[in-house]
């Protein structure tokens, strides 16, 4: 478990002396915003805007370019201006400033959002959209994308119909549209089962 505090400090279970685990603070990173964990990494946005991520890296999930685990956080190479980090079981995903998509990790299932030439990518890709996300979520093998636009895209695992296309698959390496709903404003994924939760833009009538 990693956790923050209102400092921004951030602390991580550690064990000591037995087998119970006991918080502790995280030294040698600078103030955080927000955290997110996988199923066996964890990723801290730090305060400049920058990423770290530790732990499990043998999809390439934490976007170092190797696929070695890492014991404590280490800043992610030559990213800058992130606002948004999310995390499937062996997949990240994070969201520029400027509304821009990228992705790392596992994608046997396609859901880092782009068709690669394995199924991990150990650095951090661009996925395409025409128009700019403003949000971002992970299930434990999918991946959804909220555009500005209010327009919702989907990929990854789709075995119980969780990327809402109408259908049951296997899954989809690029984004598909999630049609037939009203301009969306929030969405939400739950990673230990296969569900997103949609919700729509509300009208006060005259």
């Amino acid at each position: 478990a990693v956790f923050l505090d209102h400092f921004g400090f951030a602390w991580r279970a550690v064990v000591e002396e037995s087998e119970y685990f006991y918080p502790r603070i995280i030294t040698g990173v600078p103030s955080m915003i927000s955290v997110a964990c996988g199923s066996l990494h964890a990723c801290l946005l730090a305060r400049d805007f920058t990423l770290y991520t530790f732990g499990e890296g043998v999809y390439g999930q934490l976007g170092h370019g190797t696929k070695e685990d890492v014991i404590t956080p280490k800043q992610v190479p030559n990213l800058e201006n992130i606002q948004m980090v999310q995390c499937g079981a062996r997949h990240t995903v994070i969201l520029s400033k400027q509304g821009t998509v990228l992705s790392c990790g596992s994608n046997h299932l396609g859901q880092l959002g782009f068709k690669s030439e394995t199924t991990t990518q150990s650095v951090f890709a661009e996925v395409k959209f025409d128009s700019e996300v403003k949000d971002i979520s992970c299930g434990k093998d999918f991946t959804v994308f909220l555009l500005e636009n209010g327009k919702v895209f989907t990929c990854g695992n789709n075995l119980a119909a969780q990327l809402g296309l109408g259908t049951s698959d296997i899954g989809h390496s690029l984004p598909e549209e999630v049609t037939g709903v009203p301009h969306i404003t929030q969405i939400a994924c739950i990673d230990a089962v296969s569900y997103t939760h949609l919700r729509a833009h509300e009208t006060e009538a005259d």
